[in-house]
Formats: structure tokens, C-alpha cells, sequence
């Protein structure tokens, strides 16, 4: 049986929409979990799927941080949350033949494929208008997702020299702001460490030992606040 994570203890928090709403005071502010889930079926597969906001950070910049918990029922997807369990940074690339998918924290996916040495383009079923380039090589190598709306995304490459290939090591907006996030491998899990902000503000994130799958144990932002998870 799957480790359970639903951190209790904030399922009474305070909403986020009783956080200040100016914008001078949400730079300085942060939301904790919502009260309430949002939850459903899938009609078309009558899945189970549901999605529960636990903490955020403000920003002014609007690149702020959030960490919501998303389910779906009968999904291997989630890494370091355990099947069926997936959150927004879980957004990575995998090889494929003759292309790139990118996997978000959605639960969704998308095919990229090269139309050039190192260029990428949406495949057919693509509705993403984005264009993926390759850059540099060895431990050096990144993939480069550019938007139509002019976000940047950057992942790791896939050079065996790179200790967790595929993973996203930043997210910089049209205005310059940038998240970026710290990646360490443990055994064969890849683990994301930190989060940091474009005002250097960072959120770290704690894991159990092998006895437990390495899965997430704690998360603390820069305020000191922590979500468990057991």
C-alpha cells in the first residue's frame, strides 16, 4: 500500500482568498491551504481526480510559488509523491523516438519532434505553440522551451555526464523573472532540493530514507512555514 499524503493538520487553514488582496501587501504575504478541494471525475474514463492547494507564496513579478497536491486515480505518475500523486514542478522532457515529450504536473504530455539537429517542433496533436532547441553539450547540455507568450523554460540534457537528465532547472517570464530549481539524484530517484525565487527567496524540500521509497517528507518556504507528510 501507497504511503497516504494528505497533510491533515492543514485541511483547516486559512483559505488564500482571505490573504491580503493589494499588491503591495501580497509581496510580502503567503496563502496556506485551502479549506476545500476541487475534485472530480473524468468522464471519459471515469477516473478520480482531485486537486488540493496547500501552500503559496506572493510575488509581485506573478512567478510566485505554489505547492498543490493533484491526483488522479490509476496514474504511475508522481516521482517523489508516489503513484497517482503529481505537483506543478514535477515538469520534465523524456526521450522518444524521433522526438521529445514534455511532461507537466497535469498529468498531461506533449510530442515534440525534430525537424533539425537539435530543433523540435510541436508534433500534429501539439497545441502548445512552443518551439524546444538543444544547446551546448556534455554536463552543459540544456533544452531550451520557448513559448509564444516569450516564457523560457530550461531542462537538464540528457548527456550521461548530467545527474538528473530531463529535469527543469528554470522558468524565467517575458519580464526577466526567473524560479529556478535545484535537482539531486538519490540512488535512482531524481529529488528536487529547492526552489528559489527571482527575489532569492528559497523553498526547501526534505525527503525519508530508502525504508520509505525516498518519497517527499517535508517542505519549508522562507517563512518558516512547513507541510509534513506522512
Amino acid at each position: 500500500m501507497s504511503r497516504g499524503y494528505l497533510p491533515a493538520h492543514l485541511l483547516a487553514s486559512t483559505p488564500c482568498n482571505d490573504c491580503p488582496s493589494d499588491t503591495e501587501s501580497l509581496a510580502q504575504s503567503s496563502c496556506a491551504a485551502a479549506s476545500t478541494t476541487q475534485h472530480s471525475v473524468v468522464l471519459s474514463s471515469g477516473r478520480f481526480v482531485f486537486n488540493l492547494p496547500l501552500l503559496s507564496t506572493g510575488a509581485l513579478s506573478g512567478m510566485a510559488w505554489a505547492f498543490n497536491l493533484k491526483y488522479l486515480s490509476n496514474s504511475q505518475s508522481g516521482g517523489l509523491l508516489g503513484p497517482g500523486f503529481n505537483y506543478a514542478s514535477n515538469l520534465h522532457l523524456e526521450e522518444v523516438g524521433g522526438g521529445i515529450d514534455l511532461w507537466t504536473g497535469d498529468f498531461t504530455t506533449e510530442r515534440f519532434e525534430e525537424v533539425a539537429p537539435g530543433v523540435y517542433a510541436p508534433a500534429a496533436d501539439n497545441n502548445s505553440q512552443a518551439m524546444l532547441r538543444m544547446t551546448g553539450s556534455g554536463a552543459s547540455e540544456r533544452f531550451v522551451l520557448t513559448s509564444n507568450r516569450g516564457v523560457v523554460t530550461i531542462f537538464y540534457g540528457f548527456d550521461g555526464a548530467i545527474d538528473t537528465p530531463g529535469r527543469v532547472e528554470s522558468i524565467t517570464d517575458r519580464f526577466g523573472n526567473e524560479q529556478s530549481y535545484d535537482w539531486i539524484r538519490t540512488g535512482t530517484v531524481d529529488q528536487l532540493a529547492s526552489v528559489t525565487d527571482a527575489y532569492g527567496r528559497t523553498v526547501e524540500y526534505r525527503y525519508y530514507g530508502s525504508e520509505e521509497g525516498f518519497l517527499l517528507r517535508e517542505i519549508e518556504d522562507f517563512l518558516g512555514r512547513k507541510l509534513n507528510f506522512q
